[in-house]
């Protein structure tokens, strides 16, 4: 409701899997030990969970409603 009131839009996106992937779509396969993602598929290296916060945020961008203007993604 506080995103709402602020006149903004809340888009839910499910972070199962998204450190498995990558945010050019590969799938990067991991042990829960491993804590760096590192794509053969377009040469991202980063921490894992940093990598899956920019899966998340694509995946929320993707999912946003674009006819609002302003539209904000919140990722929880």
């Amino acid at each position: 409701y506080k995103a709402e009131e602020a006149g903004r839009q809340l888009v839910k996106v499910d972070p199962r899997g998204t450190s498995q992937r990558c945010p050019c779509g590969a799938r990067v396969p991991k042990k829960l030990s491993d804590r760096k993602h590192v794509c053969t598929a377009c040469g991202v290296i980063g921490k894992r969970d940093h990598v899956s916060a920019m899966e998340i945020l694509r995946l929320g961008l993707s999912l946003q409603d674009v006819t609002k203007p302003d539209v904000r993604v919140c990722v929880s």
